[in-house]
């Protein structure tokens, strides 16, 4: 009984958990590597939403070199001639 124990039973259940170590070890690599393309994903919309905001926020219908873009007048007192 103890030969077969130490021969057979014993190696049988080491090459078993031997298995499971590899089978989790290949879970963990494939949850990290979707986890990875996932972040790349969310990085890339979000430098495609900054560069769309920023050429929106660059894109005016003002052109850049009419100075009464700068001044807002809703607030002064209106004249009356």
């Amino acid at each position: 009984r103890v030969n077969a124990l130490e021969n057979v039973t014993i190696p049988k259940i080491q090459g078993i958990l031997d298995y499971i170590a590899r089978e989790l070890d290949e879970l963990e690599r494939e949850d990290f590597t979707r986890l990875k393309l996932v972040q790349g994903k969310k990085e890339a919309e979000a430098a495609e939403y900054a560069k769309i905001a920023a050429a929106a926020n660059k894109r005016d219908d003002q052109p850049e070199n009419d100075i009464t873009a700068n001044f807002d007048a809703g607030d002064d007192e209106d004249v009356v001639f």
